[in-house]
């Protein structure tokens, strides 16, 4: 499951490129997806979100650097994202402690901190269209970030709020570990612009 779920978030990380003109750098972690290992044992994923963080905002852009306005938007998405799937997680009976990849104790959410990677490019695309010209982190940039769960996206097929798909995923990953489906299905971020969906 881990190695699905990476290969998910890469793809989607080169899709988000791809949209941006970005095709070199695209092709390159499209390439990384192919050297994807069994659980990536060789950290691909970790190779690519160098690449992808490093080409959308620069050299110098670093996750845990404060300074920098984008990353405070990444961070509060991220921080919707997590607690919605949480919500839903414990809804299906699921023990959020115990994760397919992530396994630090003292992390109550190491599942959740799982199931969210692939769903991450949907913060990226939100909070960096919204803040790439911004000074500041304002109570708009929140609003928006929060309102990805009421947006659209397409996912097995139909058109759907992202809170209806982030539950429609929880419970296909708990019928994969009781053995009642195969596989997971993962959401189509290509094209995702939200509300502006077209169609919608």
């Amino acid at each position: 499951v881990w190695t699905e779920i990476v290969r998910e978030k890469i793809n989607k990380q080169a899709e988000f490129l791809l949209e941006r003109g970005k095709n070199t750098e695209a092709t390159l972690l499209r390439d990384y997806v192919q050297q994807i290992q069994w659980n990536d044992a060789t950290n691909r994923e970790g190779h690519a979100a160098k690449v992808y963080f490093n080409l959308l905002m620069g050299t110098s852009f670093s996750r845990g650097n404060e300074d920098i306005l984008l990353n405070s938007g990444l961070d509060y998405g991220y921080a919707v994202l997590r607690g919605y799937i949480a919500r839903v997680c414990v809804g299906y009976g699921l023990n959020t402690q115990i994760g397919i990849h992530h396994k630090n104790e003292y992390n109550r959410f190491n599942l959740v901190d799982d199931l969210m990677e692939p769903l991450r490019p949907m913060i990226d695309i939100v909070a960096y269209e919204s803040m790439k010209n911004e000074e500041y982190f304002t109570a708009e940039h929140r609003r928006q970030l929060v309102n990805i769960l009421n947006m659209k996206i397409l996912y097995r097929n139909k058109k759907m709020f992202v809170c209806n798909m982030i539950e429609n995923y929880v419970e296909q990953f708990a019928s994969l570990i009781m053995e009642r489906c195969e596989n997971i299905v993962f959401p189509d971020i290509d094209g995702f612009i939200g509300e502006e969906l077209d169609g919608l």
